[in-house]
């Protein structure tokens, strides 16, 4: 059969042709992977996230979506409903688990998994303050990782040693819970900062503030180890 496929069965020309490799499967090029439909080559419209409206098969990822358009939860912020984040992450993995493709062709199957490890990586990304924080930085920024570099204030960084000091000479509950609140209550603090610094778009106190939150963030790591 000619490499020209029209959709009806009819003849094409050569701008309207649709890529086959020799085993008469549909090629993936840049092109057709994102605009249009592998399996029936269908525009493939924004909302066309996940499946094809008009052939309702599963879509590879989109690669110009961000995690925020992935999983429909609006502009990217740093505020976000975590009970509504959590609803989307689960409702969209029953859709797209591999487990529900399983009587499904290899290429469906090879999808579904593509799909809902990114569904699984966008949520996890996410759901936690600093995790949005450093994706809106790396991802949307384009900024470099901040996460080895080391605080330039000395008081924060003398509050910092203190504070994980604390909870390494101490395996009282108690005290451990007066900690974790302490540290909380910074890195609420610090977020609150990173908000404002953020709608400013003041990139440079953004990565001070990230970099300031990663460390606290520590000290929670160590205090959760310990109750």
């Amino acid at each position: 059969m000619d490499a020209c496929r029209a959709e009806s069965g009819g003849m094409c020309s050569t701008s309207e042709a649709v890529p086959y490799d020799e085993e008469g499967e549909r090629k993936e090029t840049k092109e057709n992977t994102r605009s249009k439909c592998w399996s029936c080559a269908s525009s493939r419209g924004p909302k066309d996230t996940f499946f094809c409206r008009a052939c309702e098969i599963i879509l590879p990822p989109d690669s110009e979506k961000n995690f925020f358009e992935l999983l429909g939860i609006g502009q990217p912020s740093l505020q976000v409903d975590v009970k509504e984040l959590e609803q989307i992450y689960r409702d969209l993995q029953k859709r797209l688990h591999p487990d529900k493709f399983s009587k499904a062709g290899p290429k469906e199957k090879e999808l579904s998994e593509q799909q809902a490890s990114l569904v699984n990586a966008a949520y996890h990304t996410l759901k936690t303050p600093l995790g949005r924080l450093r994706y809106l930085l790396q991802v949307l920024e384009e900024v470099p990782d901040v996460s080895e570099a080391t605080i330039q204030d000395p008081e924060m960084l003398m509050e910092v040693m203190e504070a994980r000091e604390q909870v390494e000479n101490t395996d009282d509950k108690e005290e451990l819970k007066t900690i974790q609140r302490e540290n909380q209550a910074k890195f609420d603090d610090l977020y609150s900062q990173a908000s404002r610094a953020y709608q400013e778009k003041n990139i440079e106190a953004l990565m001070d503030l990230t970099n300031r939150m990663i460390y606290v963030a520590k000290v929670e790591e160590e205090i959760l180890a310990k109750l």
